[in-house]
């Protein structure tokens, strides 16, 4: 687990530090404040040998999977202020005391380095602003250590209108995974269910997914289609695919799914009150805390809503659990920085009404 994440020129934050983390992690904070971005900037940091994340975040994040093959297009928006003369730095602090750090930078391959010829004319502008004698970086460069000071790169290269892909190592590191509000992936959780039968963990998603659906007996894969899907037995019949049964226990399916899938590792999970009626919060949050706990995974959690923290402070008083953290973001002019709300903290402003979001 970590205690401490510092980011540097990455996306809205020229820097942000926060110490103190739980088990549980949440933030909250007004829009566009950057929750969304922490989560993607601690999902880039803890799996920094494969550089075509950078890509993912991008794409969940404008719901298109095809995107221009312009280096600035692609990565322009990871850097802050679009500034990509800048070096985008990631450093995540163990337990242990321990570092992984990453550092992101924007650079021209070598093969392009070469000594520039004397121009018979000035040089033209483009519509960009940039002069034609001086091309644009096509190279995202990921310079990585790990714990053990021991150093790697990885990098995405733009050539010949294609991708280039070098990855860092493939030696076993701590899982990390990200969910977000986008459309869900039946063949991920598919293969993700698949992993909790081999581990025979069923019974305890079944139990967890009845605070949604009562009426649940059983899961299991179908494969009626391409790719195969989780679906549910609830007494009428024919199984159904779980997404045909509501948006709640969908998405509470596949977040216990991810917790356990990081096994040991990380699990990001963005706005996640989405597709919960607010009288079921509470049995949520048990079910993510007991995954978190069963798994060993650190969950870093964000929220927009007052009913979910009300719900989370219940959940805290009644399990008398302790390895909770909130950490409220807010903007001043061009920084932000993170409040740290203690768990007592939490609850005394939770039953004073005081405003956290």
């Amino acid at each position: 687990m970590y205690k401490s994440i510092q980011m540097e020129n990455f996306r809205g934050f020229r820097r942000l530090e926060i110490h103190g983390l739980k088990r549980i992690n949440l933030f909250t904070g007004k829009n566009s404040v950057g929750k969304t971005s922490l989560l993607e900037a601690t999902f880039l940091g803890l799996a920094p040998n494969n550089p075509s994340l950078t890509l993912v975040v991008n794409a969940l994040r404008s719901g298109s999977e095809k995107m221009l093959l312009d280096a600035e297009f692609l990565w322009g928006a990871l850097f802050y202020k679009r500034d990509i003369t800048k070096t985008i730095k990631l450093t995540m602090t163990c337990l242990s005391g321990g570092q992984r750090e990453i550092k992101i930078t924007l650079v021209e391959p070598e093969s392009r380095r070469v000594l520039p010829q004397a121009p018979e004319k000035e040089p033209s502008v483009s519509l960009s602003g940039r002069a034609d004698s001086h091309p644009m970086p096509t190279r995202l460069l990921l310079k990585f250590n790990d714990e053990l000071g021991k150093e790697e790169e990885a990098h995405l290269t733009v050539a010949d209108s294609e991708l280039n892909v070098r990855d860092g190592s493939k030696e076993n590191r701590p899982p990390v995974v990200l969910m977000t509000s986008r459309p869900f992936d039946p063949g991920l959780d598919s293969r993700r269910f698949s992993k909790i039968v081999d581990r025979r963990r069923k019974d305890v998603l079944l139990n967890a997914l009845r605070v949604v659906e009562p009426r649940l007996i059983d899961l299991q894969l179908t494969y009626h289609g391409d790719p195969p899907m989780v679906a549910a037995d609830i007494g009428i019949g024919p199984l159904l695919p779980v997404s045909y049964l509501g948006e709640g226990l969908r998405r509470l399916m596949s977040n216990l799914l991810a917790i356990t899938d990081a096994e040991n590792g990380t699990a990001l999970i963005d706005e996640m009150e989405n597709g919960f009626h607010h009288s079921i919060l509470g049995n949520v949050w048990k079910a993510l805390i007991r995954a978190a706990e069963d798994a060993n995974t650190q969950l870093f959690l964000t929220t927009h809503s007052f009913e979910c923290i009300q719900a989370a402070a219940g959940v805290l008083r009644e399990l008398d659990y302790r390895d909770f953290c909130t950490y409220r973001l807010e903007r001043s002019n061009d920084d932000v920085r993170a409040i740290v709300i203690e768990r007592e903290a939490f609850e005394s402003a939770v039953e004073f009404d005081m405003e956290i979001r």
